[in-house]
């Protein structure tokens, strides 16, 4: 990777990220959704951004909580491992349901 470069699933973390941003803001100031919405949204964001600034990984301790009662059992695997979807797939079929929730939030928020 040249200097300056950014992987797509980088991109498409940092534009994932932007978009929880503007959630959590519109959630926070339209008063929509209850305290519970407002922080699952937050911790996205800052999984999102820690994603995007430690370069398409999590920190390390996320990765040991695999079978942590934290997790009731369900691991978090490291991006990188042969035997997970190619981040083209995933992380495709992730932008397509964040942008459904969105715009379903949107639809549910604006009916208020």
């Amino acid at each position: 990777m040249t200097p300056g470069h950014w992987p797509p699933k980088r991109v498409v973390a940092l534009l994932l990220t932007i978009v929880l941003a503007g959630s959590v803001m519109y959630t926070w100031l339209a008063g929509v959704g209850d305290s519970r919405t407002l922080w699952l949204l937050v911790i996205g964001v800052v999984l999102g951004a820690t994603y995007t600034i430690r370069g398409s990984s999590l920190p390390p301790f996320l990765y040991r909580l695999t079978g942590s009662h934290l997790l009731a059992g369900n691991a978090i695997t490291d991006d990188d491992d042969p035997r997970n979807l190619s981040p083209k797939v995933y992380l495709s079929v992730l932008l397509l349901v964040a942008l459904v929730a969105l715009m379903l939030y949107w639809h549910y928020a604006r009916r208020r």
